[in-house]
């Protein structure tokens, strides 16, 4: 003979097992997509710096706090928050939340340069217009896209630069 309140409890039993299986399915995949997430932004940095090496010009320092980007006097760093993917950029001038990449989903999980002025947000997808915008404002570089093609190299460029300009 059953007791009563039995059938309830053992449905109350299925539904906490259910929910706890889900619950352990969300977080095994929010742990997943943190580290993807830390993996593309080690990627991103690994990028920089062969962006900088592939210059001849830009030098590229890589340690625990991010990379950052010199020319001349000028410097650009990207500085890792958190444990996933965010970065801030700062720069001479910038202020300390202004500027930051992000990836984007809706763009296939690309990154995208994002900064704030007079109260709005702007964005450019960082490996097309954004790092040409961004090092022609933080590091004073020349606008390839605008300079003449005979431009005099930047000092202590070598001379198989001047493609690259």
């Amino acid at each position: 003979m059953e007791r009563q309140g039995a059938g309830l409890a053992a449905r109350f039993r299925r539904a906490v097992a259910a929910a706890t299986a889900q619950k352990g399915e969300e977080e095994a995949a929010r742990e997943r997509a943190r580290q993807a997430a830390t993996i593309a932004r080690d990627e991103l940095f690994r990028d920089l710096v062969a962006f900088a090496q592939e210059t001849g010009f830009v030098t590229a320092t890589r340690d625990e706090v991010g990379v950052i980007l010199r020319w001349r006097d000028a410097w650009v760093h990207f500085q890792p928050v958190g444990d996933a993917d965010a970065v801030r950029v700062r720069f001479d001038g910038a202020s300390e939340d202004e500027h930051r990449l992000y990836r984007e989903a809706l763009l296939g999980e690309r990154w995208v340069w994002a900064w704030s002025r007079r109260g709005r947000e702007d964005r450019l997808p960082l490996f097309d217009q954004g790092l040409l915008a961004l090092l022609v404002k933080a590091l004073g570089l020349p606008d390839p896209d605008t300079a003449p093609a005979e431009a005099e190299l930047p000092s202590g460029a070598a001379p198989s630069a001047r493609k690259k300009l």
